[in-house]
């Protein structure tokens, strides 16, 4: 439950909010990669272990639908729907 909605609408929020995480690894995913004191294996290990989840995870789901407050209700293609937002809708 949220106390105080800055923009008025949860909708504006969530969408705030993905923005703002999606700026958010892009630049620690250039600091890490261009930047960091990292070898050079342990960089491209993780940007093929990033791949990799990102690659299992569009395989085992589906985006089912957005809820009226933006968020998705991804379906597993095994199984059940989950919705992402069950723990917060009441």
């Amino acid at each position: 439950m949220r106390k105080a909605d800055v923009f008025g609408e949860h909708a504006f929020s969530n969408i705030a909010t993905l923005i703002l995480s999606f700026v958010g690894v892009v630049a620690l995913a250039v600091w890490f990669f261009f930047f960091s004191g990292y070898g050079q294996r342990s960089r491209l290990l993780t940007f093929a272990g990033c791949v990799a989840g990102l690659a299992l995870f569009y395989a085992l789901l589906r985006l089912d639908r957005f809820t009226g407050e933006l968020l998705p209700t991804l379906c597993s293609v095994l199984g059940k729907a989950r919705s992402l937002v069950a723990a917060s809708t009441g």
